[in-house]
């Protein structure tokens, strides 16, 4: 499911209702462990993500559920924001954020795994 807002995609997943709350702490990887293989999770392009006017984009899925986002830009930059809005008026304070060599930040909540391949 995706929608836009404002000038903002989002892209979110819904957790099926009988899946376990594991409770384990977000995971960030550059990509050494990862095997591309979407059968586990969602996986996204980089260049498919459609940036508001800031070139910001918000990700939100199920806590559960790992995302691997695929990228040709190098990774300039990762960690937490603080307080900010994007142009299209969402408050991502707070959220892991990933600063790209094409221009375009990545924000997701801290419980979304996000691998880096």
């Amino acid at each position: 499911m995706s929608k836009l807002v404002g000038d903002e995609m989002i892209i979110g997943v819904s957790r099926p209702e009988n899946s376990p709350d594991s409770g384990e702490p977000a995971t960030m990887s550059t990509g050494d462990d990862a095997n591309g293989d979407d059968s586990d999770g969602l996986v996204l392009q980089l260049a498919d993500l459609v940036p508001d006017g800031a070139g910001e984009v918000a990700l939100y899925a199920g806590k559960d559920l790992p995302v691997s986002l695929l990228s040709d830009a190098p990774l300039l930059d990762a960690g937490v924001a603080d307080t900010h809005v994007t142009a299209s008026g969402l408050d991502v304070s707070g959220h892991r954020l990933y600063r790209f060599a094409n221009g375009i930040t990545v924000y997701c909540p801290e419980a979304l795994r996000i691998t880096l391949l």
